[in-house]
């Protein structure tokens, strides 16, 4: 991608070196086992699990040949909706739009929820070279460097709680707004069902679940939040003839009732974002999982070394 704010993509030789680390110093096992073992209570120091969010092309094309080629368990969970459709996630579009469209109208006003929404440009609507390293070098983790950044994450504020449709009908605005007519879609692709299902078939790799519509849970209606946990897990269920009984949080992001709908579901577990080892006292529906980045081998031990102290 030219931009990776969230620092979700890794390099290919980064990864390969990453998992042979991996595959070297622990006994990487499945997500559904590794949860298995905290509930027994027999979870060892060594254990580790690999696991994968949103179903991007780039994991079937890219990170499974190379699982495959070292004999390393995954697990995927997908959200149910983007497969087969050829679209970006909304957070991409959006990077597309503000971070990567030349020249922008300078005014933009539009409402949500019946709150208005606005900005103005004073400076860079239009990227020039300094303003366009500056995006490409920044992360959502540092302070905020220029306007376009602002709006950017202005927005991605706004639409993240939406509902699908409402975020939906936001983008639309905001695309008839920046003028952008074709935004290629390629570089944030969904893996096909075919791939899902030869994922599936493949002992090594497990399928799970990440609502339908990747709906920051806490934020939708009691029955909103219902259908995006049971309906996820009925269409992945039916696409695969498999059990499914692993979920993962879009954005990291539950409350008290997803846990309640979750087991009544009946997911076994749902691993979080929160970044730590996992522990024999965790709680199943709150697995903790650290994000790996495009770290180098030595940045990488370096953080797993100071986890496992």
């Amino acid at each position: 991608k030219k931009n990776d704010p969230w620092e979700l993509a890794v390099h290919p030789e980064r990864f390969a070196a990453q998992l042979y680390y991996l595959k070297r110093n622990f006994d990487v096992v499945s997500m559904e086992e590794l949860a298995e073992a905290i509930k027994r209570k027999k979870i060892s120091r060594n254990m580790a699990a690999i696991t994968f969010d949103d179903g991007f092309a780039d994991n079937f094309n890219n990170a499974v040949p190379m699982l495959d080629w070292l004999k390393l368990p995954a697990t995927f969970y997908i959200p149910t909706q983007a497969v087969n459709t050829n679209k970006q996630y909304w957070w991409d579009e959006l990077q597309c739009i503000v971070l990567q469209t030349e020249s922008l109208p300078e005014k933009l006003a539009f409402t949500v929820n019946g709150e208005t929404v606005q900005f103005q440009f004073r400076r860079d609507h239009i990227l020039r070279g300094k303003l366009t390293q500056e995006i490409k070098h920044w992360r959502a983790s540092m302070p905020v460097p220029n306007e376009r950044v602002k709006l950017y994450m202005a927005l991605w504020q706004q639409l993240k709680p939406l509902p699908f449709d409402q975020q939906h009908n936001v983008l639309s605005e905001i695309r008839d707004w920046s003028r952008v007519k074709f935004i290629d879609n390629s570089q944030g692709a969904v893996m096909r069902l075919c791939d899902i299902q030869s994922l599936n078939k493949n002992p090594l790799f497990n399928i799970g679940a990440h609502t339908v519509s990747h709906a920051m849970l806490a934020s939708q209606t009691p029955s909103a939040q219902a259908y995006e946990v049971t309906e996820s897990k009925r269409v992945l269920e039916q696409w695969l003839g498999t059990p499914v009984s692993g979920f993962a949080y879009p954005y990291g992001n539950y409350n008290a009732d997803t846990k309640v709908l979750l087991n009544q579901a009946g997911f076994s577990y749902a691993v979080s974002t929160e970044s730590r080892l996992a522990k024999v006292s965790d709680n199943p529906y709150e697995l903790p999982r650290v994000q790996v980045k495009n770290w180098s081998l030595q940045q990488f031990t370096a953080v797993i070394n100071q986890l496992m102290n």
